[in-house]
């Protein structure tokens, strides 16, 4: 493929975002923050089990608190993500080593 001319260097989606704690109950620290597709997670809300309604949110690395994206700052659905459980989960998991040569 042959470039015919060179773009921003953006690698994949981002959004500049702040800290509020929208949706959750405020309490955000207001950091200003560049949140990627990987820092985002689907979150829902269930009224008695009949309504659903879910959400993209990402977690604030200064205060931990869970920030709701509005729908239309974002080019997926909530569905598409993975759930908080295992995108925490991953968070967790030990990083790959590169091997030295």
């Amino acid at each position: 493929m042959k470039v015919l001319r060179r773009g921003s260097g953006a690698k994949s989606w981002s959004r500049k975002a702040t800290c509020s704690g929208k949706g959750n109950g405020g309490g955000g620290c207001r950091a200003r923050l560049l949140v990627e597709k990987g820092d985002l997670f689907q979150t829902y809300r269930s009224c008695m089990g009949r309504e659903e309604d879910w959400y993209v949110t990402f977690q604030c690395p200064e205060c931990k608190v869970l920030t709701n994206i509005d729908d239309y700052n974002v080019p997926f659905i909530a569905q598409d993500l993975p759930t908080y459980k295992s995108w925490r989960d991953r968070q967790r998991a030990p990083k790959a080593e590169v091997p030295s040569r």
